[in-house]
């Protein structure tokens, strides 16, 4: 069945044909496909304010309530943070393998956001509905690879074609945020540390075991982010920094502007905002 999920993603990744003897002659229809329907997105919120949520911990210290007129991109587990706020985000990505099979069984209960995965992650995916997207993420654009090192990291203009990787959802947060047309972006909840696992593991995946459990619940914003027997990913915060400088050059060479409006956060690539003063 995950190979068929895989078949039927990539079958609808371009425009097709298909017979419709309803519509008169020529007896057919087009169908964008998921590529055509992201290619729609294009400056959906030209000169607009938009929001990219981490989940860290600072995120539970904030008042989210201010967002729900705006336009919010989420990631990985922030659904579970959905009932809380009141709302959902506008947008939900997740490209994690990990995360993804992790989840999977609740992704289903996730209604309400457009919601964008990765094409290699559509095995995982049961339930594809109208709000379902599969988008083309260049799933080798990582620094570990070698042939990749020196173009690291890439950072796409054009999301309905290809997604680079930036060792973080938040990175290709940004590449969306970049193709929605939204200027200013404001990044909250991106503390951009990971407490004592960082110390502890060396970048890389790791079992969630009783003790890792335990250190995890000082990495998110609720202490059930994730559950024993899953998969975290200790991150290259190096290779994260680079791609964030990556993001704020482009944004910039296009007269726009990304703000680090979260609270308690030590990423310092963009310039800080207050939150409260937003509103």
């Amino acid at each position: 069945m995950s190979y068929l999920r895989v078949r039927r993603a990539r079958a609808r990744y371009f425009e097709t044909l298909r017979l419709d003897l309803g519509k008169g002659f020529p007896f057919t229809s087009r169908d964008p496909g998921y590529q055509g329907r992201i290619a729609s997105l294009w400056n959906k919120h030209k000169g607009k304010r938009g929001f990219v949520l981490g989940n860290g911990p600072s995120l539970g210290q904030m008042d989210l309530t201010k967002l729900k007129d705006e336009v919010t991109i989420g990631s990985n587990g922030i659904f579970l943070k959905f009932e809380e706020m009141g709302f959902h985000t506008t947008y939900f990505t997740m490209e994690d393998i990990q995360q993804v099979e992790d989840r999977r069984h609740q992704l289903a209960k996730v209604k309400g956001p457009t919601k964008i995965y990765g094409l290699h992650n559509s095995y995982a995916i049961k339930d594809v509905d109208e709000d379902t997207l599969f988008a083309n993420v260049a799933v080798d654009s990582y620094p570990t690879k070698n042939r990749w090192r020196e173009h690291y990291p890439g950072f796409s203009t054009d999301f309905a074609n290809i997604v680079y990787l930036g060792s973080t959802i938040t990175y290709i947060n940004l590449q969306l945020a970049f193709f929605l047309g939204l200027n200013p972006v404001y990044i909250i909840g991106c503390d951009h540390s990971y407490g004592p696992l960082a110390k502890a593991y060396p970048p890389g995946k790791i079992r969630i075991t009783p003790e890792v459990y335990e250190m995890l619940k000082e990495a998110h914003f609720i202490n059930n982010y994730h559950k024993i027997g899953g998969t975290f990913g200790i991150p290259y915060v190096s290779y994260q920094e680079e791609a964030y400088q990556r993001a704020l050059d482009v944004f910039r060479e296009s007269g726009r502007e990304v703000f680090n409006a979260g609270e308690n956060s030590k990423l310092d690539i963009f310039p800080r905002v207050k939150f409260d003063s937003l509103f």
